[in-house]
Protein backbone atom coordinates (compact mmCIF):
# COMPACT_ATOMS: atom_id res chain seq x y z
CA UNK A 1 0.00 0.00 0.00
CA UNK A 2 0.81 3.61 -0.67
CA UNK A 3 1.17 6.68 2.24
CA UNK A 4 -2.27 8.23 1.54
CA UNK A 5 -4.48 5.23 0.11
CA UNK A 6 -7.28 4.00 1.57
CA UNK A 7 -8.37 0.54 1.88
CA UNK A 8 -12.38 -0.53 2.96
CA UNK A 9 -13.21 -3.49 4.48
CA UNK A 10 -16.39 -5.00 4.90
CA UNK A 11 -17.13 -6.91 7.63
CA UNK A 12 -19.82 -9.96 7.97
CA UNK A 13 -21.91 -7.88 10.09
CA UNK A 14 -22.34 -5.47 7.03
CA UNK A 15 -19.86 -3.04 9.17
CA UNK A 16 -17.06 -1.55 6.92
CA UNK A 17 -13.83 0.01 8.54
CA UNK A 18 -11.86 2.75 6.66
CA UNK A 19 -7.94 2.28 6.82
CA UNK A 20 -6.16 4.88 5.98
CA UNK A 21 -2.25 4.47 5.10
CA UNK A 22 -0.09 7.48 6.11
CA UNK A 23 3.57 8.01 7.49
CA UNK A 24 4.14 9.08 11.11
CA UNK A 25 4.87 12.64 10.36
CA UNK A 26 1.57 13.36 8.41
CA UNK A 27 -0.57 11.64 10.91
CA UNK A 28 1.29 13.67 13.25
CA UNK A 29 0.00 16.19 11.34
CA UNK A 30 -3.65 14.40 11.41
CA UNK A 31 -3.86 14.27 14.63
CA UNK A 32 -2.16 17.63 16.44
CA UNK A 33 -4.80 20.46 15.93
CA UNK A 34 -7.78 17.99 17.13
CA UNK A 35 -5.98 17.07 20.61
CA UNK A 36 -5.21 20.61 21.21
CA UNK A 37 -6.01 24.11 20.06
CA UNK A 38 -3.60 24.98 17.34
CA UNK A 39 -3.73 28.72 17.96
CA UNK A 40 -1.88 27.44 21.43
CA UNK A 41 1.64 28.44 21.79
CA UNK A 42 4.28 26.94 19.71
CA UNK A 43 5.92 25.03 22.56
CA UNK A 44 2.83 23.43 23.66
CA UNK A 45 2.39 22.26 20.26
CA UNK A 46 5.73 20.95 19.83
CA UNK A 47 5.06 19.01 23.17
CA UNK A 48 1.92 17.64 22.12
CA UNK A 49 3.70 16.15 18.66
CA UNK A 50 6.46 14.91 20.79
CA UNK A 51 3.78 12.89 22.73
CA UNK A 52 1.78 11.84 19.47
CA UNK A 53 4.18 10.72 17.74
CA UNK A 54 5.73 8.33 20.80
CA UNK A 55 2.05 7.14 21.16
CA UNK A 56 1.86 6.35 17.10
CA UNK A 57 5.23 4.60 17.34
CA UNK A 58 4.76 2.46 20.79
CA UNK A 59 1.21 1.74 20.95
CA UNK A 60 -0.64 -0.79 18.29
CA UNK A 61 -3.50 -1.18 19.87
CA UNK A 62 -5.66 -2.73 17.19
CA UNK A 63 -3.51 -5.02 14.88
CA UNK A 64 -5.47 -7.69 15.20
CA UNK A 65 -8.15 -6.16 13.37
CA UNK A 66 -5.56 -5.42 10.74
CA UNK A 67 -4.88 -1.50 11.62
CA UNK A 68 -2.22 -0.06 14.24
CA UNK A 69 -4.26 2.81 15.42
CA UNK A 70 -8.13 4.06 15.52
CA UNK A 71 -8.79 7.47 14.79
CA UNK A 72 -10.46 8.17 17.99
CA UNK A 73 -9.63 8.89 21.95
CA UNK A 74 -9.32 5.41 22.84
CA UNK A 75 -6.04 5.99 20.60
CA UNK A 76 -6.02 9.89 19.51
CA UNK A 77 -7.97 11.84 17.67
CA UNK A 78 -7.11 11.74 13.79
CA UNK A 79 -9.51 13.37 11.41
CA UNK A 80 -6.71 14.60 8.67
CA UNK A 81 -5.46 17.91 7.51
CA UNK A 82 -9.07 20.22 7.47
CA UNK A 83 -8.01 22.15 10.90
CA UNK A 84 -4.30 22.07 10.18
CA UNK A 85 -2.25 25.36 10.61
CA UNK A 86 0.51 26.47 9.13
CA UNK A 87 1.90 26.86 13.06
CA UNK A 88 0.29 23.04 14.04
CA UNK A 89 2.37 22.09 10.81
CA UNK A 90 5.12 24.00 11.63
CA UNK A 91 5.18 22.17 15.15
CA UNK A 92 5.39 18.54 13.71
CA UNK A 93 7.96 19.65 11.53
CA UNK A 94 9.95 21.42 14.02
CA UNK A 95 10.29 18.39 15.91
CA UNK A 96 10.28 15.74 13.20
CA UNK A 97 12.12 12.64 14.18
CA UNK A 98 11.76 13.40 17.72
CA UNK A 99 10.20 11.22 20.13
CA UNK A 100 10.16 10.58 24.24
CA UNK A 101 12.69 8.51 25.47
CA UNK A 102 13.89 6.93 28.83
CA UNK A 103 16.88 5.58 29.61
CA UNK A 104 17.94 5.08 26.09
CA UNK A 105 14.82 3.89 24.72
CA UNK A 106 11.81 5.65 23.42
CA UNK A 107 8.49 5.34 25.35
CA UNK A 108 4.67 6.27 25.17
CA UNK A 109 3.76 9.45 25.76
CA UNK A 110 0.73 9.37 27.28
CA UNK A 111 -1.02 12.71 27.92
CA UNK A 112 -4.58 14.17 29.01
CA UNK A 113 -6.39 17.26 29.23
CA UNK A 114 -6.57 18.42 32.77
CA UNK A 115 -4.83 17.82 35.96
CA UNK A 116 -6.57 19.71 38.41
CA UNK A 117 -3.58 20.51 40.25
CA UNK A 118 -1.60 17.33 39.99
CA UNK A 119 -0.70 14.55 37.69
CA UNK A 120 -0.57 10.78 39.10
CA UNK A 121 1.48 7.58 39.29
CA UNK A 122 1.02 5.07 36.40
CA UNK A 123 0.07 2.13 38.76
CA UNK A 124 -2.43 4.64 40.97
CA UNK A 125 -4.30 5.19 37.30
CA UNK A 126 -4.05 1.57 35.84
CA UNK A 127 -1.82 -1.40 36.93
CA UNK A 128 1.83 -1.10 36.09
CA UNK A 129 4.28 0.91 37.45
CA UNK A 130 6.71 3.08 34.95
CA UNK A 131 9.08 5.04 36.14
CA UNK A 132 8.69 7.98 34.20
CA UNK A 133 5.40 7.98 34.68
CA UNK A 134 5.13 9.47 38.21
CA UNK A 135 2.50 12.30 39.42
CA UNK A 136 3.69 15.80 39.91
CA UNK A 137 2.39 18.67 41.65
CA UNK A 138 1.47 20.85 38.88
CA UNK A 139 1.42 24.97 39.79
CA UNK A 140 1.32 25.66 36.30
CA UNK A 141 -2.08 25.24 35.03
CA UNK A 142 -4.22 27.58 37.92
CA UNK A 143 -2.68 30.49 35.98
CA UNK A 144 -4.76 29.87 33.12
CA UNK A 145 -7.55 32.64 32.38
CA UNK A 146 -9.13 32.02 29.31
CA UNK A 147 -13.44 31.36 29.85
CA UNK A 148 -13.23 27.87 28.43
CA UNK A 149 -10.58 26.48 31.43
CA UNK A 150 -12.02 28.56 33.93
CA UNK A 151 -15.51 27.19 32.99
CA UNK A 152 -15.12 23.53 32.19
CA UNK A 153 -11.83 22.60 33.58
CA UNK A 154 -10.38 24.51 36.57
CA UNK A 155 -13.59 23.91 38.77
CA UNK A 156 -16.39 22.15 38.66
CA UNK A 157 -18.69 20.81 41.98
CA UNK A 158 -21.78 18.75 42.79
CA UNK A 159 -24.00 18.21 45.85
CA UNK A 160 -25.57 14.46 46.19
CA UNK A 161 -27.83 13.17 49.06
CA UNK A 162 -26.64 10.84 51.50
CA UNK A 163 -30.38 9.97 51.80
CA UNK A 164 -30.40 9.13 48.22
CA UNK A 165 -26.46 7.11 47.65
CA UNK A 166 -26.14 6.43 51.38
CA UNK A 167 -22.56 6.61 53.11
CA UNK A 168 -19.96 7.96 50.93
CA UNK A 169 -16.15 7.63 51.79
CA UNK A 170 -12.92 8.58 49.78
CA UNK A 171 -9.31 7.77 50.39
CA UNK A 172 -6.60 9.93 48.57
CA UNK A 173 -3.13 9.00 46.85
CA UNK A 174 0.39 10.60 48.62
CA UNK A 175 -0.01 13.34 46.17
CA UNK A 176 -3.60 13.70 46.71
CA UNK A 177 -5.59 12.71 44.01
CA UNK A 178 -8.22 10.25 44.38
CA UNK A 179 -7.54 6.21 45.17
CA UNK A 180 -10.69 4.76 46.03
CA UNK A 181 -14.54 6.42 46.34
CA UNK A 182 -16.91 4.15 48.37
CA UNK A 183 -20.55 4.59 47.84
CA UNK A 184 -23.90 3.05 48.81
CA UNK A 185 -21.46 -0.34 49.51
CA UNK A 186 -19.95 0.32 45.72
CA UNK A 187 -16.41 1.14 45.89
CA UNK A 188 -14.63 2.62 42.64
CA UNK A 189 -10.85 2.55 42.32
CA UNK A 190 -7.83 4.15 40.02
CA UNK A 191 -9.18 5.50 37.05
CA UNK A 192 -12.80 4.01 37.77
CA UNK A 193 -13.28 6.87 40.63
CA UNK A 194 -13.80 9.10 37.77
CA UNK A 195 -17.29 6.60 36.91
CA UNK A 196 -18.45 8.05 40.61
CA UNK A 197 -17.95 11.35 39.38
CA UNK A 198 -20.28 10.80 36.09
CA UNK A 199 -22.51 7.90 37.26
CA UNK A 200 -23.36 8.94 40.97
CA UNK A 201 -22.45 12.93 40.77
CA UNK A 202 -23.48 13.57 37.23
CA UNK A 203 -20.46 15.61 36.48
CA UNK A 204 -19.41 15.89 32.52
CA UNK A 205 -15.75 17.12 33.49
CA UNK A 206 -13.76 14.96 35.83
CA UNK A 207 -10.53 13.65 36.55
CA UNK A 208 -9.14 12.29 39.64
CA UNK A 209 -8.22 15.70 41.70
CA UNK A 210 -11.34 16.02 43.37
CA UNK A 211 -12.58 15.63 47.48
CA UNK A 212 -15.71 14.44 49.02
CA UNK A 213 -16.57 16.04 51.94
CA UNK A 214 -20.17 15.79 54.20
CA UNK A 215 -22.48 18.56 55.78
CA UNK A 216 -24.50 17.14 59.01
CA UNK A 217 -26.46 19.90 58.46
CA UNK A 218 -28.06 19.59 54.93
CA UNK A 219 -27.40 15.72 55.03
CA UNK A 220 -25.02 15.93 51.92
CA UNK A 221 -21.86 15.03 50.37
CA UNK A 222 -19.95 18.08 48.27
CA UNK A 223 -17.71 17.04 45.95
CA UNK A 224 -15.26 19.46 44.52
CA UNK A 225 -12.38 19.04 41.81
CA UNK A 226 -10.62 20.21 38.79
CA UNK A 227 -9.29 18.37 35.53
CA UNK A 228 -10.72 16.92 32.90
CA UNK A 229 -8.67 13.15 32.29
CA UNK A 230 -7.07 10.01 33.38
CA UNK A 231 -4.28 12.22 35.17
CA UNK A 232 -1.64 10.38 34.09
CA UNK A 233 1.59 11.54 32.13
CA UNK A 234 1.72 15.44 30.27
CA UNK A 235 -1.17 17.59 30.70
CA UNK A 236 -2.49 19.29 28.13
CA UNK A 237 -3.93 22.58 29.47
CA UNK A 238 -0.71 22.67 31.84
CA UNK A 239 1.44 22.49 28.50
CA UNK A 240 -0.57 25.48 27.80
CA UNK A 241 0.24 27.39 30.53
CA UNK A 242 3.72 26.53 30.95
CA UNK A 243 4.16 27.93 27.19
CA UNK A 244 1.95 31.07 27.40
CA UNK A 245 2.13 32.19 31.00
CA UNK A 246 5.80 30.99 32.00
CA UNK A 247 7.95 30.73 28.82
CA UNK A 248 9.12 27.42 29.30
CA UNK A 249 10.12 25.35 26.16
CA UNK A 250 8.95 22.18 24.69
CA UNK A 251 11.98 20.25 26.58
CA UNK A 252 10.66 21.88 29.51
CA UNK A 253 7.53 20.71 29.28
CA UNK A 254 8.43 17.09 28.34
CA UNK A 255 10.93 16.96 31.81
CA UNK A 256 8.50 18.45 33.87
CA UNK A 257 5.64 15.90 33.10
CA UNK A 258 7.82 12.69 32.36
CA UNK A 259 10.71 12.09 34.91
CA UNK A 260 13.83 11.20 33.87
CA UNK A 261 12.63 11.30 30.28
CA UNK A 262 13.75 13.39 27.33
CA UNK A 263 13.44 14.41 24.00
CA UNK A 264 15.55 12.12 21.62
Amino acid sequence: KWYGDFVYRRASNGNITVINYVNVEDYVKGVLPYEIDPDWPADAQKAQAICTRSFALGTHKHTDSGYDLCNTTNCQVYLGATRATSESDAAVSATAGETLSCDGKEVIGYFFSSDGGATEDSENVWVTKVPYLRGVIDPYEDALTDPIFVKSYKSWSATISHAVVGDVSITYTPIGNAMTVTVGGKTYSKDNVRTFLTKICGLRYNSRHFTVEYDAASDTYRVAGGGYGHNCGMSQRGAQAMAEIYGKTYEDIISFYYTGAYVA
